[in-house]
Protein backbone atom coordinates (compact mmCIF):
# COMPACT_ATOMS: atom_id res chain seq x y z
CA UNK A 1 0.00 0.00 0.00
CA UNK A 2 1.06 3.46 -0.48
CA UNK A 3 0.17 6.08 2.10
CA UNK A 4 2.06 9.35 1.08
CA UNK A 5 4.17 10.12 -1.84
CA UNK A 6 7.21 12.75 -1.48
CA UNK A 7 8.54 14.11 -4.53
CA UNK A 8 8.43 17.17 -7.34
CA UNK A 9 5.46 17.54 -9.22
CA UNK A 10 6.05 16.45 -12.57
CA UNK A 11 2.82 18.06 -13.72
CA UNK A 12 -0.71 17.94 -13.71
CA UNK A 13 -3.95 18.11 -15.48
CA UNK A 14 -7.74 18.52 -14.71
CA UNK A 15 -7.90 15.69 -12.65
CA UNK A 16 -4.57 14.19 -12.33
CA UNK A 17 -1.33 15.01 -10.96
CA UNK A 18 2.32 13.11 -11.62
CA UNK A 19 4.43 12.91 -8.62
CA UNK A 20 8.67 12.36 -9.33
CA UNK A 21 9.82 10.43 -6.71
CA UNK A 22 13.53 9.39 -6.86
CA UNK A 23 12.52 8.97 -10.38
CA UNK A 24 9.83 6.83 -10.24
CA UNK A 25 6.95 8.68 -11.60
CA UNK A 26 3.23 8.51 -9.99
CA UNK A 27 0.22 8.83 -11.39
CA UNK A 28 -2.08 9.85 -9.09
CA UNK A 29 -6.04 10.86 -9.17
CA UNK A 30 -7.35 14.34 -7.57
CA UNK A 31 -9.97 16.52 -6.76
CA UNK A 32 -10.04 20.28 -7.78
CA UNK A 33 -9.55 20.76 -4.16
CA UNK A 34 -6.42 19.03 -4.07
CA UNK A 35 -5.15 19.95 -7.29
CA UNK A 36 -5.53 23.92 -5.93
CA UNK A 37 -3.55 22.95 -2.41
CA UNK A 38 -0.38 21.42 -4.51
CA UNK A 39 2.47 23.29 -5.70
CA UNK A 40 3.58 24.24 -9.21
CA UNK A 41 5.41 21.72 -11.41
CA UNK A 42 9.07 21.36 -10.43
CA UNK A 43 8.12 22.14 -6.80
CA UNK A 44 8.30 19.73 -3.96
CA UNK A 45 4.91 18.52 -2.56
CA UNK A 46 3.84 15.64 0.07
CA UNK A 47 0.53 13.71 -1.40
CA UNK A 48 -1.31 11.64 0.92
CA UNK A 49 -2.82 9.03 -1.22
CA UNK A 50 -5.19 6.06 -1.13
CA UNK A 51 -4.75 3.14 -3.12
CA UNK A 52 -7.56 1.30 -4.32
CA UNK A 53 -7.89 -1.63 -5.87
CA UNK A 54 -10.42 -3.33 -8.42
CA UNK A 55 -10.42 -6.54 -10.16
CA UNK A 56 -9.13 -4.61 -13.49
CA UNK A 57 -7.69 -1.30 -11.90
CA UNK A 58 -5.15 -0.69 -9.46
CA UNK A 59 -5.14 3.49 -8.80
CA UNK A 60 -4.01 6.01 -6.84
CA UNK A 61 -6.05 8.83 -5.34
CA UNK A 62 -4.68 11.50 -3.69
CA UNK A 63 -5.01 13.53 -0.90
CA UNK A 64 -3.55 17.41 0.64
CA UNK A 65 -4.20 16.18 3.98
CA UNK A 66 -4.40 13.63 5.99
CA UNK A 67 -7.48 14.79 7.46
CA UNK A 68 -8.98 14.83 3.73
CA UNK A 69 -8.08 11.03 3.34
CA UNK A 70 -9.24 9.93 6.72
CA UNK A 71 -12.84 11.82 5.17
CA UNK A 72 -12.44 9.85 2.02
CA UNK A 73 -11.83 6.51 3.90
CA UNK A 74 -14.96 6.84 5.99
CA UNK A 75 -17.06 7.52 3.23
CA UNK A 76 -15.86 4.83 1.09
CA UNK A 77 -16.93 3.03 3.97
CA UNK A 78 -20.78 3.74 3.55
CA UNK A 79 -22.89 0.68 2.68
CA UNK A 80 -25.42 1.19 -0.24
Amino acid sequence: MIGKLKGRIDSTGPDWVMVDVGGVVYFVSCSGKTLAALPAAGEFAEVHTEMLVSQDNIRLVGFATLLEKEWFKLLQSVQG
